[in-house]
């Protein structure tokens, strides 16, 4: 009997051990299994121009799956010399890059002698949650500033919305205000929500901006203040784009997302 109970014992160890080792797989191995190596497509725009001698093509392959956070660059693409719409490209891509929750977009822009002249302005989805790995991307043309528009720089801004999310002043606080100043060639930020007084580096190029994390005062913020401003310096690192209408100044993330309307305020 007590033989026959270690042959079963055994018996019932290997066959354990032997599952065990039986690795399944993870759950993003059946859909990279099934993608392509590139995302492929078209972009054009509406206008009847001709491309501009030296304009560079360039289409961005993104991770957008955070709200609250900057898209994440998977792959990039570009084209010096870029013809005439409709400009046909292809991102080559790390699959082990891409996971099947995740949301996976394509933006794309013409830029020549360091300014945008055309940009997607949309969410265009790949890959993932049933879309495909190929996009057709319409551009729009980049706002150009006119005599009336507010300037950029060194003007007082009052926050209208954060997120889009309505934004109200609150009694006895200090009012929302962005302010982007530029002296002696540097550019830098500063900001409030009506608590601290938060501010960083900055950068612009053409119509492309990079906030930079700074330093901000260290008061007790009541709530709402406290979360409002804690979404006001995530949703500036954001920004990526800007565009000014009369005395609108709006700031978008690298997915089309409005990260800030403001309007120019009145002096107090």
């Amino acid at each position: 009997m007590q033989t026959g109970s270690r042959i079963v014992l055994t018996l019932a160890l290997g066959f354990g051990a032997g599952c065990a080792g039986t690795a399944s797989p993870g759950p993003d191995a059946g859909v990279k299994e099934a993608l392509p190596s590139a995302v492929e497509g078209t972009a054009a725009y509406r206008e009847r121009i001709s491309m501009p001698p030296g304009a560079e093509f360039e289409a961005v392959l993104q991770d957008v799956s955070r709200a609250d956070a900057q898209a994440m660059e998977i792959a990039r693409a570009t084209i010096p010399d870029a013809p005439n719409p409709p400009i046909r490209f292809t991102i080559p891509f790390d699959v082990a890059k891409i996971h099947a929750s995740h949301s996976y977009s394509v933006r794309a822009l013409i830029r020549a002698d360091g300014q945008i002249l055309f940009s997607s302005d949309t969410v265009y989805p790949v890959l993932t949650h049933g879309a495909g790995h190929t996009v057709d991307i319409l551009l729009k043309r980049a706002a150009i500033a006119s005599a009336t528009d507010s300037a950029l720089m060194n003007t007082p801004w009052k926050i209208l919305s954060i997120a889009g999310e309505p934004l109200q002043a609150i009694e006895g606080k200090k009012k929302p205000r962005l302010i982007l100043q530029s002296e002696n060639g540097r550019n830098a930020w500063s900001a409030t929500i009506g608590c601290n007084q938060m501010s960083g580096g900055l950068e612009i190029k053409g119509d492309r901006t990079e906030f930079k994390a700074g330093m901000a005062t260290l008061m007790a913020c009541p709530p709402p203040l406290d979360m409002l401003e804690k979404q006001l310096g995530q949703s500036l690192l954001a920004s990526k784009h800007w565009r000014i209408q009369g005395n609108r100044l709006e700031l978008r993330d690298d997915a089309g997302g409005q990260t800030f309307l403001c309007e120019t305020a009145h002096p107090e």
